[in-house]
């Protein structure tokens, strides 16, 4: 039964699953994802692009970039590890950095004519230059409300649906870990304690080792995402455990 489960297989398990998660790959070239038309002040509709680099071991950086009708880099914001940006009816777009919850509305008064950005996939080499420079220019960033980081959050999830999928099974590794096959001590003297006390100590260490290889692996998703997916895959994991606890055939034995 689900409730007799061990947690050392269980936390060896995972480490498997996470080795063939984590398989190392190649570095890559900078690369476009999301790109929305947006209402320029000359009255001309230039596009809205994320615009990613390399993070190597951790996720990769990007940032929000204008460009113009012509191609030309209009406005940069600065690097993060997750924004997304969302646009009206009328391409009026605004990026949200979820790392820092900030908002970067347009600034039109701080555009410039920057160089040309590559969009066919042999050019991808000079993205470099713009996706490495630290200065940034056309968006004026303020503190998001409340409504604003919700709504934003909502916006990124189906860009991260298998780093969430991954989270939320570790939040409920790290449940089994903790709780599957654990009993109260059957006699309180000392010997049997201490032992109770050390298995106990075990698991806890097993599943904080999850959790935190879980963190560093979720460096693209949000807190509120990683502890919504966690506490997601944490729960019917949880709930699962106590109906087994509660099973009638288990309490006989």
């Amino acid at each position: 039964m689900l409730y007799t489960c061990k947690p050392v297989p269980i936390f060896f398990s995972f480490l498997l699953l996470l080795v063939l998660y984590t398989s190392p790959s190649n570095a890559h070239r900078p690369y476009f994802t999301a790109t929305q038309q947006i209402a320029l002040p000359d009255g001309t509709v230039g596009e809205i692009r994320s615009l990613h680099g390399d993070g190597i071991l951790d996720s990769d950086p990007m940032r929000a970039i204008i460009v113009g009708i012509d191609g030309r880099l209009l406005a940069r914001t600065p690097h993060t590890h997750a924004m997304v940006i969302l646009c009206s009816r009328e391409h009026r777009c605004r990026a949200f950095d979820l790392h820092r919850n900030l908002v970067f509305e347009v600034e039109p008064a701080t555009f410039r004519a920057g160089p040309i950005v590559p969009i066919r996939d042999d050019e991808r080499e000079y993205l470099w230059e713009i996706e490495r420079a630290d200065q940034s220019w056309g968006f004026r960033p303020h503190p998001a409300s409340l409504f604003e980081v919700l709504e934003a959050n909502f916006a990124y999830v189906p860009s991260l649906a298998f780093n969430l999928a991954f989270t939320a099974f570790v939040g409920g590794a790290a449940t089994l870990i903790i709780f599957a096959g654990l009993h109260r001590p059957q006699s309180a003297k000392g010997l049997n304690r201490l032992f109770w006390t050390g298995g106990a100590m075990l698991r806890l260490t097993f599943a904080a080792i999850a959790i935190v290889i879980s963190l560093f692996f979720a460096g693209g998703s949000t807190n509120l995402l990683w502890l919504a997916s966690t506490v997601a895959g944490a729960v019917p994991v949880l709930s699962l455990l106590r109906l087994s606890h509660t099973n009638p055939a288990h309490s006989q034995r």
